[in-house]
């Protein structure tokens, strides 16, 4: 059963206006949202440039990086903003607003999928998205500022929902095996947070 077009672009519309609801954790005055364990960097540019080394002489006189280039993807999401001429403040809410956004799209993607021929698919999307988004481990996640865990969030059901239909499709295998090892580049972000993915 097919979700109309009309219809999906008023799901897409209330996903995006949830979005929204991380900007007004943003206060006039301040140069960065900081926070336990956040990731905030004063030049993100320089970050992604670092990211592509292995090895390190600002850190301890010599330090392996290596585990920072699965970091690429959200380095080049917070670098984007900046590049283009934005502020570290207003590049911390593209950020805020992309990763929120994409929780929402992703669980919306991943029921509709493994629930294609339910009748309330529709609504059951809709639901599963506003909950996700707004669960505890994701706000938690957003409260203490671990914003590559929430880039794996955000990815992880796009993710299961293309290994649902790379099973049920097997005709379509190889471009389901080619989308989900490109996913899994970003979703890597997570890095030393494995943990993270028995959460969800």
């Amino acid at each position: 059963m097919r979700i109309k077009t009309e219809k999906k672009y008023t799901d897409l519309l209330l996903i995006i206006l949830l979005g929204l609801i991380p900007l007004t954790w943003f206060r006039e005055g301040y140069n960065a949202l900081a926070g336990f364990d956040f990731a905030v960097y004063l030049n993100p540019v320089e970050t992604l440039k670092k990211s592509y080394y292995l090895w390190s002489d600002m850190m301890a006189g010599g330090y392996d990086i290596s585990h920072e280039v699965s970091s690429v993807p959200y380095y080049f999401l917070f670098s984007l903003p900046v590049l283009l001429g934005s502020s570290l403040y207003t590049a911390e809410k593209v950020v805020f607003f992309v990763i929120f956004v994409l929780l929402g799209l992703s669980m919306y993607y991943m029921l509709s999928v493994f629930f294609e021929k339910n009748e309330a698919r529709r609504a059951m999307a809709v639901t599963g998205a506003v909950i996700y988004t707004l669960s505890y481990p994701v706000m938690a996640h957003f409260g203490r500022g671990n914003m590559m865990a929430l880039l794996t969030y955000g990815l992880l059901p796009f993710l299961l929902g293309l290994l649902r239909l790379g099973y049920s499709r097997p005709e379509k295998k190889w471009k389901y095996i080619m989308l989900i090892s490109l996913l899994s580049i970003p979703v890597s972000a997570t890095k030393g947070h494995p943990a993270d993915f028995v959460v969800l």
